[in-house]
C-alpha cells in the first residue's frame, strides 16, 4: 500500500504500531473528494474475533448513512417524506386491505416512535426538530409546528381536530 492510511490493525499489545501497520484492517484511501474504505482480514474466510468488529462497523456505516428519516415498517407500507417551512411531512400508505400496519419512525432525537396505520389508509406525520404530531384525519391539515416544551402548538387548514384525536411525540422524551 502506497497511498492508503492504516486506520486500525491487528495487534495483541497496545499501541504497537509496526505490528499494526504490518496487518492492516481498515485502511482508507482518498483521492479528491471521496475515499475509499477497505476491510481486511488475513485468515480466511475471516478471523472468528472479527464478526463483533463487522457487525459494529456495518451498524456505524449504516446509521451515519441513514437520512434525517428513518421509516421502518413491513413492504405493505408505502411513504414519501416532503419538506416544508419549519417542518417535513411523511405521507404513510397501508396497501394491505385487511391488515393495520406498526410503523416505527425516527427523526431527530425521536427515535422509533411508533403509529399505527389502519387497513388501506393514508396516516400524515409532521416532524421537526421538536417532535412528531400525527393527526387521526389525514384531511387534517398542519401547515405551523411549534413547541412549547412537551406540548404542540398547532396551526390548522380549514376545519382544526381535536387534540385526543392525534398522537403527539415530543423530542423532550427521547434523550
Amino acid at each position: 500500500m502506497t497511498t492508503a492510511e492504516v486506520l486500525a490493525g491487528g495487534s495483541d499489545r497496545y499501541g504497537d504500531s509496526a505490528r499494526i501497520e504490518s496487518d492492516p484492517i481498515l485502511t482508507v484511501n482518498r483521492l479528491g473528494r471521496g475515499q475509499t474504505i477497505l476491510l481486511n482480514a488475513t485468515a480466511y474466510p475471516a478471523h472468528f474475533g472479527l464478526r463483533r468488529f463487522y457487525t459494529d462497523l456495518l451498524g456505524v456505516v449504516a446509521e451515519a448513512q441513514a437520512g434525517d428519516v428513518e421509516v421502518l415498517c413491513g413492504d405493505r407500507v408505502r411513504y414519501a417524506v416532503y419538506p416544508e417551512p419549519g417542518m417535513e411531512i411523511l405521507y404513510l400508505l397501508n396497501t394491505h386491505p385487511d391488515c393495520a400496519q406498526e410503523v416505527r419512525v425516527s427523526h431527530g432525537s425521536v427515535r422509533r416512535a411508533v403509529f399505527s396505520v389502519a387497513p388501506g389508509a393514508l396516516r400524515v406525520v409532521y416532524m421537526n426538530a421538536g417532535g412528531l404530531v400525527s393527526p387521526e384525519d389525514p384531511a387534517v391539515r398542519v401547515v405551523k409546528l411549534d413547541w412549547d416544551g412537551p406540548r404542540p402548538i398547532l396551526q390548522f387548514h380549514g376545519d382544526a381536530c381535536a387534540p385526543d384525536r392525534m398522537d403527539v411525540v415530543p423530542a423532550t422524551l427521547h434523550p
